[in-house]
């Protein structure tokens, strides 16, 4: 059976909001971040997490051959799998931030005129997810996962417009 391109952006965007909710439930720990989970019971689904939906970017990058974001959001979430946030602190920031801002861009070069109304409220959704977690009103857990909503939303967007 071959997967189309709009079947695989689909169940990449659920697959990334389902990531946090997969980690929680195999270890029955709510941690500080996605990234605190590299230590956790389950590291090794932690990586596999991470390493399968950076490889599900890359793939949409290699068959659609278009959009260059995807190498750079997919090495990036390899990359946070690869370099443990306690471990290579430089390494795996950079990772992480590469991701979220690539991801944030993603959405902003969305070129449809169906995408240009929200796609501004949905990168602002991103930017605040992850803009307010230093003044300490929520984890970076969650700000993680406020962040990776509006991306997920903007992948499957994309995909019914094809």
């Amino acid at each position: 059976m071959r997967i189309n391109t709009q079947q695989f952006e689909r169940a990449l965007s659920v697959f990334l909001v389902f990531i946090s909710p997969i980690l929680i439930a195999t270890t029955g720990e709510i941690r500080p971040s996605i990234s605190d989970y590299a230590y956790s019971s389950q590291s090794n689904l932690f990586v596999a997490l991470l390493t399968i939906a950076g490889t599900m970017y890359l793939y949409n990058y290699t068959n659609n051959n278009k959009h260059w974001y995807n190498i750079i959001m997919g090495m990036s979430l390899i990359g946070v799998a690869l370099t443990p946030h306690k471990d290579y602190q430089i390494l795996h920031y950079f990772f992480a931030t590469s991701y979220f801002i690539t991801s944030i861009l993603s959405i902003g070069l969305s070129s449809s005129i169906y995408m240009r109304k929200y796609k501004w409220y949905v990168a602002i959704i991103s930017i605040i997810g992850l803009g307010l977690v230093p003044f300490g009103w929520y984890s970076i857990l969650v700000g993680e996962n406020i962040a990776m909503v509006p991306a997920s939303f903007n992948f499957f967007v994309k995909s019914l417009k094809k």
